[in-house]
């Protein structure tokens, strides 16, 4: 099956708004996110911040005291600009802080409950790993019975350097990705798709997936999906412009909740700690033909989602499962949230977020 190939358009920049809300279309608001827009793709993003900063005194001068979705929107996009520039020169103390101020400041102004939500399960592990010190609530957590059949799940992810190991043919085989190989000797199967994807698919493209995959679950804003298929929920997810989680961590969030005490096998997943992020088995929206603009478009998407926060959000995670057989995977997960970092840059080319 083939799918639509991100381009160059995905990385023009959009100023970041609050979702669900009418004002978004108010002539005011119209007005003061094309001057957001604009100014950064006129001017470089130093020069766009100083000019956006000095439109923020001005909206604070005419509207004193006042709070109103323009400031805020003009806000958030400036912290987004500073969080970029200080990511993009490697000043990663000085990132971290500039987004734990942005949370903050989220917390105290914002309008959505999905931002809000974000911005607090931010910084709660932030909290948990030492990087924010001020006392976060702490989330309440169910307890549920041991079952007596545990599942085994076999999670093959994006960056395999390998077919799926037929050895696990006992246990369910979980992808993010549609994938070339022959997976039916496995006990069970269940496909996960993005939004990118699950928002392309055709009528034929459903019926050829449900002859190779027996559960298939989608991410779409659609409120009805035709039977077999599945909505893959955001159950306590994060969602945010602060920070977002990405397909380890909505999955291992999911399926932990789905089935306790469940037993994970976890493969091909390094957190884009190497060259190639993605094996040429499986199916995926960036055009890996174009290395640099590829290379550019995971830049993008890594900063978008935040990936101290998703790295520690998938640690704290597997602090609760039973991993096996996951040598590498574990490997990864043993590094310190700088230590992560650090590898990241030496892997990544942040430098074009400044383009």
């Amino acid at each position: 099956m083939k799918i639509k190939k991100l381009s160059k358009s995905s990385l023009i920049f959009r100023e970041i708004i609050e979702n669900n809300t009418k004002k978004n279309l108010k002539l005011s608001v119209l007005a003061t996110r094309a001057l957001i827009r604009y100014s950064v793709r006129i001017f470089s993003l130093n020069f766009s911040k100083i000019l956006l900063k000095q439109y923020l005194i001005l909206y604070k001068i005419i509207f004193f005291k006042k709070k109103i979705y323009e400031k805020y929107i003009l806000q958030i996009n400036i912290f987004r600009i500073d969080c970029r520039i200080l990511f993009a020169d490697k000043k990663l103390d000085e990132y971290v802080k500039k987004r734990i101020e942005w949370a903050n400041f989220i917390l105290s102004n914002s309008l959505s409950k999905e931002e809000k939500n974000a911005a607090l399960q931010y910084l709660r592990i932030l909290n948990i790993f030492g990087y924010y010190k001020k006392k976060i609530l702490a989330n309440s957590v169910k307890t549920s019975k041991v079952k007596k059949n545990k599942k085994k799940l076999y999670i093959y992810g994006p960056n395999s350097a390998f077919p799926p190991n037929p050895k696990y043919f006992k246990y369910i085989i979980v992808l993010t990705k549609m994938i070339d190989f022959d997976i039916s000797n496995f006990k069970d199967s269940i496909l996960i798709l993005n939004y990118f994807t699950s928002n392309q698919l055709t009528e034929q493209n459903e019926k050829l997936l449900l002859k190779k995959y027996n559960k298939i679950y989608l991410s779409t804003s659609k409120k009805k999906i035709k039977y077999p298929f599945k909505k893959f929920y955001k159950e306590k997810d994060i969602a945010g412009h602060i920070a977002s989680s990405m397909a380890l961590g909505r999955i291992l969030n999911r399926l932990s909740n789905l089935y306790p005490n469940a037993e994970f096998i976890i493969e091909g997943f390094d957190f884009y700690l190497s060259k190639n992020a993605y094996n040429k088995y499986i199916t995926t929206g960036y055009p890996l033909k174009f290395n640099q603009l590829t290379e550019y478009l995971i830049c993008q998407s890594i900063f978008d989602h935040e990936p101290l926060f998703n790295f520690l959000y998938v640690k704290n995670i597997i602090s609760r499962l039973r991993i096996k057989n996951s040598q590498k995977f574990l490997e990864i997960m043993n590094l310190s949230g700088d230590q992560y970092l650090k590898k990241l840059y030496t892997l990544r080319n942040f430098h074009s977020l400044m383009k």
